[in-house]
């Protein structure tokens, strides 16, 4: 049998023959495949899997519309202050990401979701963060809590001790970071959880919120908490 480049080369020859072999051809996928160059080959396969594990990766990722691509689906606000700004903008780590602003002091809140976690579970929480304009600002991160029942008794359940605490500091992004173990609890009420919650006047972006188990190879929870590359203050 002829080679597809042999066939094409000669098109004025035999073009009854040449337009069945080809019609032949496109009706055999493998042949075809086989005169493909394996890079072309390889790059289509790696193109086609790459959704597959982005869609993986996110799965993990407990937090709904973590790099606000789509504005502030999934988040609730809660601003007692009435005296602050939220938005989704341009500009963030990656694509889009929520701006605040303070403009009074005060106490402003924060945006936050609802959230479930796993009793007895391993857990690494971590925001991409920048201020500007930051010198009366005081910024809680990372604020995790809520009602669980424990042992039998109804208890308020803050996840990070302490929250992380920063003020009077401008700087450009920065991921913060954090790994907790939940309790073996009995059951939850609610849990909430707020990237940040602030006073005073500031700027704040946020972007790339994450929440997710941390587990091995098998998908069970780990002993150890494994080292992060993100920053923790």
């Amino acid at each position: 049998m002829e080679k597809i480049a042999d066939t094409i080369d000669r098109p004025g020859k035999n073009s009854k023959y040449f337009r069945g072999n080809i019609f032949n051809l496109l009706n055999s996928p493998c042949r075809i495949m086989k005169t493909l160059p394996k890079a072309i080959i390889y790059g289509t396969m790696i193109c086609l899997l790459m959704p597959c594990v982005q869609s993986a990766e996110s799965e993990k990722n407990i937090i709904i519309n973590s790099g606000f691509e789509e504005g502030i689906k999934g988040w609730g606000c809660y601003i007692p202050s009435k005296n602050a700004e939220w938005k989704v903008v341009e500009g963030g780590k990656t694509g889009k990401c929520l701006y605040i602003q303070g403009k009074t002091n005060g106490y402003h809140g924060g945006v936050k979701q609802k959230i479930t976690l796993k009793p007895n579970t391993e857990y690494e929480v971590s925001i991409w963060i920048k201020m500007k304009n930051a010198e009366k600002l005081k910024a809680k991160e990372l604020y995790l809590a809520g009602w669980i029942y424990l042992n039998g008794k109804e208890i308020w359940y803050s996840a990070i001790q302490p929250p992380f605490v920063v003020s009077n500091k401008s700087h450009d992004w920065l991921c913060v970071s954090k790994t907790f173990k939940t309790p073996a609890w009995d059951k939850v009420l609610q849990l909430e959880f707020y990237p940040v919650l602030f006073n005073n006047k500031g700027e704040i972006w946020i972007d790339d919120v994450k929440l997710i188990a941390v587990e091995d190879e098998t998908g069970e929870p780990l002993n150890e908490v494994p080292p992060s590359d993100a920053k923790s203050e």
